[in-house]
């Protein structure tokens, strides 16, 4: 089993550059879409942290319920891209599965979760896609043939930020506003961020194992 050279343990502060209580970040180095090859980009991104790099979860003093689910979603969120730090272009839209998934396509995947609980969900916007990362006959997700990692990743962080200020403005058991993706018995914020949780940790699970099985690369 492959096992890349571990680099020194960093802080959290030095993973997330913050520019609030939460881990969103200005990003400090990503790769440019299916090239594999780092560039700096001058908009905010998500941080970006490589397989062979620790990350520690969030505090452990975080007291308050809500930061707590900022921050581990904001955990999630990098853990998601570094999985995907030095992969290949065929690597990347090749699925090893018999589901058929691939790792880009997971990506776009989770963009669209979070876009439609947060913004179609809670925020109740209305949007002409809420389910474009589905394939219209059912046969699991779709990439666009412009989707990159940088571009996506690019909008999971504008998704982030959507989701942080809508939190700021709320309670956690302030239910979703009716008129979007519900139309009777919203949710509460609360039960979204729990739901969101689970849905990048699953998957992310998913991504340690298909990651694994293309390179040999382990880790957190």
């Amino acid at each position: 089993m492959h096992r890349r050279q571990r680099t020194p343990r960093r802080t959290n502060a030095e993973l997330y550059p913050v520019t609030s209580t939460a881990h969103e970040s200005v990003v400090t180095c990503t790769p440019a879409g299916c090239s594999g090859v780092p560039t700096r980009p001058s908009s905010r991104q998500l941080a970006w942290c490589t397989m062979n790099e620790p990350r520690d979860e969030p505090p452990r003093s975080v007291g308050d319920p809500k930061e707590i689910f900022l921050q581990q979603l904001s955990y999630y969120r990098a853990t998601l891209l570094a999985k995907l730090d030095g992969l290949s272009p065929e690597q990347l839209t090749s699925s090893i599965v018999p589901s058929g998934w691939t790792p880009l396509g997971l990506l776009r995947h989770l963009v669209f979760v979070e876009r439609r609980w947060m913004q179609w969900g809670f925020e109740a916007e209305q949007m002409p896609d809420p389910r474009g990362d589905e394939d219209p006959n059912g046969t699991g997700w779709i990439v666009m043939p412009e989707d990159t990692v940088a571009s996506l990743s690019a909008r999971l962080a504008a998704i982030a930020a959507r989701t942080e200020s809508a939190a700021r403005n709320a309670e956690l058991t302030d239910r979703a506003k009716l008129g979007g993706r519900f139309s009777t018995d919203p949710p509460t914020l609360g039960w979204i961020f729990a739901h969101l949780l689970q849905e990048y940790a699953r998957h992310v699970g998913h991504l340690d194992v298909v990651r694994e099985l293309i390179d040999g690369s382990v880790g957190e």
